[in-house]
């Protein structure tokens, strides 16, 4: 593995808010490209990237879309949070769960704490 690609791959966990937009100027640069040529199939002769190899921006492109699967669920647990209804709220433990999560996002144990409500 290039020694670069380990720095961002390890940047991305460290930092995620970093990579949440593509459009960023700081990551543009990387994650655009990766998420160009995954999104083409990974042709062999490509000008994104050329020096890393096929697994390698799959490597990016996954880490970006796991990223952006948090993202998503942070968002849904925010409005089920900002819901202004009482009746449309969550329990009181699912929230504390779900601000939990959203304090320290992982898909693990959401899982766990949302089946025992209905949303």
């Amino acid at each position: 593995m290039k020694n670069g690609l380990e720095v961002l791959l390890k940047r991305m966990e460290s930092n995620p808010a970093e990579f949440t937009n593509p459009d960023t100027k700081k990551w543009g640069w990387a994650i655009n490209p990766a998420i160009r040529r995954a999104q083409q199939g990974y042709p062999e002769h490509t000008a994104d990237l050329p020096f890393l190899s096929d697994d390698e921006v799959r490597q990016i492109y996954d880490k970006w879309l796991a990223l952006q699967g948090e993202l998503f669920t942070e968002k849904v647990l925010k409005t089920l949070l900002a819901d202004s209804e009482p009746d449309q709220r969550v329990p009181k433990q699912l929230e504390l769960d779900l601000l939990a999560h959203i304090k320290r996002p992982t898909t693990t144990g959401i899982v766990h704490a949302h089946n025992n409500y209905r949303l």
